[in-house]
């Protein structure tokens, strides 16, 4: 997985995560603005179960940087 490459299409994802529960996102009016980003229950059940996804990403890096690579 690449990471996201600017900004935008970074807001776009955390968005996306927030509509479907999986992150919280707090605002503070000051100045500069500040917005602040975490998990929610929903977060961490579904990085349970990744978690088993990326020990298998570990075990195989090199099967996924070869097929990056071409």
């Amino acid at each position: 997985m690449r990471a996201y490459g600017c900004p935008k299409m970074l807001t776009q994802r955390l968005k996306e995560l927030q509509r479907y529960g999986v992150v919280h996102r707090e605002s503070y009016h000051e100045v500069p603005p500040r917005v602040e980003y975490s998990v929610t229950a929903a977060d961490e059940e579904l990085l349970e179960a990744l978690g088993p996804l990326g020990d298998w990403a570990t075990k195989h890096i090199g099967l996924i940087c070869a097929a990056d690579a071409s």
